[in-house]
């Protein structure tokens, strides 16, 4: 059985968030990707608290190709410490079906 997995990871730009979804959409580790923002992150970094406007990308997959996904995010995403993260989530059947063909 398909196990969704919604994967989410913060970005400086709208160009580099639209950047890796089509990379990852393209190579069919993501059946979709959404892009929301900007947003404000607030977080701290080199001892320092900070403030940065970014956009989030949130990505659509399946459990099975998540150590893909990552990896490609991994190596393409300008930040030291992207700040990956993922969840495993229900969907009906008929977007299950979908997840599965796209992430073939």
């Amino acid at each position: 059985m398909t196990q969704p997995v919604t994967l989410s990871v913060p970005c400086p730009d709208r160009d580099c968030a639209l950047s890796l979804a089509r990379a990852a959409v393209a190579g069919r580790l993501a059946a979709c990707a959404n892009i929301y923002g900007p947003v404000t992150s607030v977080f701290t970094w080199n001892d320092a608290v900070e403030e940065e406007d970014e956009h989030v990308l949130t990505l659509k997959t399946v459990a099975a190709r998540v150590d893909e996904l990552a990896t490609l995010l991994q190596t393409r995403h300008p930040y030291d410490v992207p700040a990956i993260t993922w969840e495993t989530c229900s969907a009906d059947d008929d977007t299950l079906t979908w997840l599965a063909d796209e992430t073939r």
